[in-house]
């Protein structure tokens, strides 16, 4: 038993198959075609309380404190985990603060490293380093990390990150992104209680966040909750 997403996946890969062979006259029907799509409705994952990023900071420095660092540059850098995998220490100025990620052909976007990034340089070891070495490898260290596919780096560390879920009984809701919503949310909040409007707040968070469009961003908030009126209660007119 699959997912929609995944069974989804499947059917337009069979139907991209089917449609060529028709194209090549070695099939007469577009068969696939005719099979309907499921409804997929992706899994989002919570923000975190308080409280639970509390004992995980707590799991983490005693039982991983490397994944503590891959972290931090999640929540920190706004990142997804795929881009902290294949940041390398060339990628990285420590001078004018700013990491430039790729993807495998281009250059994508610059970041800046706040300051509470910059001791994980230091914890990680990368000056004097081979400017080509993944700054993050399964062998808690800068280096060489080659692999058939790209997503088993992120696997790794997903699966570093169960242990610690296990021992604190998080469910299936929470992951490595929910800490990328957890501070976007965070920094949301604290823009307004600091007097700026929901539009200022959300033009700067668009910087930081790196989202192309105010309505992108607002669609994000929402779905992590960060949307949320204050309590109203005293603006009705009558009691029931």
């Amino acid at each position: 038993k699959v997912g929609n997403t995944t069974r989804n996946n499947y059917r337009r890969l069979i139907a991209s198959l089917n449609n060529k062979m028709v194209d090549d006259e070695i099939s007469t029907k577009r068969v696939v075609n005719s099979i309907s799509k499921l409804r997929e409705k992706p899994r989002k994952n919570k923000t975190y309380t308080k409280d639970q990023l509390k004992d995980i900071k707590s799991w983490l420095e005693i039982n991983d404190p490397y994944l503590h660092s891959f972290i931090k540059f999640i929540m920190y850098g706004f990142l997804r985990e795929i881009d902290v995998v294949r940041i390398r220490i060339k990628h990285i100025n420590l001078e004018d603060k700013i990491i430039r990620l790729e993807t495998k052909t281009e250059v994508l976007s610059t970041i800046l490293i706040i300051q509470k990034l910059l001791p994980e340089f230091e914890k990680l070891k990368i000056k004097n380093t081979d400017p080509n070495l993944f700054l993050f490898t399964k062998n808690n260290s800068p280096g060489e990390w080659e692999v058939e596919k790209e997503r088993s780096k992120v696997n790794h560390f997903i699966t570093r990150f169960k242990k610690c879920k296990n021992a604190l009984s998080l469910n299936e809701d929470y992951g490595l992104y929910s800490f990328k919503h957890t501070y976007i949310k965070d920094l949301y909040i604290n823009f307004l209680e600091q007097g700026q409007t929901p539009l200022e707040s959300k033009h700067k968070l668009m910087t930081i966040t790196r989202h192309k469009t105010i309505s992108s961003l607002e669609k994000y908030l929402r779905d992590i909750g960060a949307l949320i009126p204050k309590d109203y209660s005293g603006d009705f007119s009558t009691d029931f």
